[in-house]
């Protein structure tokens, strides 16, 4: 169990750190104008996007949680990015709840 929860508060933590973000937008031009932003670490794998035919509306990915494609309330690019970040924070506590009461639970064997 510390080795679960160990790796999750590591990934949790670089969150809140300085996560880079690649953008998509074409060289010379502000890295705003991109419609992608993907985060540095692969593991959790965050990305903020548009889509296409969907306006300046952002949505993000999180292929570690399978996230794809959830709409964001933020209009700018950094609020979006953070948004991003906490909801796939929230998910993670959810997760680390779920996981201790399985770990904390007696294992009984049932029939159908």
């Amino acid at each position: 169990m510390k080795c679960v929860t160990k790796e999750l508060d590591m990934a949790i933590s670089r969150i809140g750190g300085n996560m880079e973000y690649i953008s998509n937008a074409k060289y010379g031009e502000p890295v705003e104008t991109g419609t992608i932003y993907r985060g540095d670490n692969k593991r959790l794998d965050i990305c903020v996007h548009t889509l296409c035919g969907c306006g300046e509306t952002l949505y993000m990915n999180c292929k570690a949680l399978n996230i794809y494609d959830r709409k964001l309330n933020s209009t700018s690019v950094i609020s979006a990015i953070n948004e991003a970040q906490s909801l796939v924070k929230q998910e993670f506590d959810l997760l680390s709840k779920e996981l201790n009461t399985i770990l904390n639970s007696e294992i009984e064997i049932s029939r159908y």
